[in-house]
């Protein structure tokens, strides 16, 4: 089964691999996509729970989040942030997960090859490598060798 039924309640601790690989709309200065967000300290968000924090950080929940997964697929553990797309049959959009890259070259160890082929025997793998630019920013799917 791809996602429990009741998601085991979950937090962020010291789990900020988002706070990177997204740009975050409403700080200032910008966090741009890439680059450590200024609040990011040793020990997450600075800002979490702030009444300022950006709509955008706190409306957002990665698969592990949302109760995908075990502990060590936690997104720093992992390597990779996870994040689902239902489908948008209107637009032509599938349903997929965008799988992005927390650290260069992330996808290509053990654990997170061995997951990322979990899901793409029952979804649309999208992998957007670090550090990607332009349309880059969207992913590749998946190749059935991977």
């Amino acid at each position: 089964m791809l996602f429990p039924k009741q998601p085991p309640p979950r937090e962020c601790a010291e789990c900020s691999a988002c706070c990177n690989v997204y740009h975050i709309d409403g700080l200032f200065p910008e966090s741009p996509r890439w680059v450590d967000c200024y609040h990011q300290g040793e020990r997450g968000c600075g800002i979490h729970g702030h009444p300022k924090r950006p709509p955008a950080c706190g409306g957002f929940l990665c698969m592990w989040l949302d109760g995908w997964g075990e502990e060590d697929d936690r997104p720093d553990r992992l390597g990779l942030v996870l994040d689902y797309n239902r489908a948008r049959p209107r637009i032509d959009v599938v349903e997929s997960v965008t799988a992005i890259e927390a650290a260069p070259g992330r996808s290509d160890e053990p654990r997170a090859r061995a997951r990322l082929r979990e899901l793409r025997a029952v979804l649309k793998v999208l992998l957007v490598p670090h550090g990607a630019r332009g349309l880059d920013n969207f992913g590749h799917e998946l190749p059935a060798d991977f």
